[in-house]
């Protein structure tokens, strides 16, 4: 005979979440309310970018002010947002400054 599930059992495992969001102008009780949420189903760390998804090549200012918006998020929660330097690749000089910019501010991986 099969033993119930236990979903008691599952919350208490790591979870990450690693496709999450903060962009400009999200505030810290904004993101506090995205930590809620997560904390309520078991989840420890929010790996997120915030990707420009709009179909434009965005200048590379407006990628540098999104990526500063994550930075500035792991600043607020370290213990809860990894970061991931979100890059356009066809920049290229460009792109692998961002990377290595947002890499030495503490960022985890990149997202294309």
């Amino acid at each position: 005979m099969a033993m119930p599930y236990d979903i008691g059992e599952d919350l208490r495992l790591l979870k990450i979440d690693v496709h999450a969001h903060v962009f400009p102008g999200y505030t810290e009780e904004i993101i506090e309310a995205k930590l809620a949420h997560m904390r309520r189903v078991g989840i420890t760390e929010l790996w997120c970018s915030a990707p420009i998804a709009d179909g434009r090549i965005a200048p590379m200012d407006e990628i540098k002010h999104y990526n500063d918006a994550v930075l500035e998020a792991m600043r607020m929660f370290p213990d809860a947002i990894r970061g991931m330097c979100f890059i356009i690749p066809s920049y290229f000089k460009e792109a692998l400054a961002e990377v290595e910019r947002c890499l030495d501010a503490g960022m985890i991986g990149i997202k294309l």
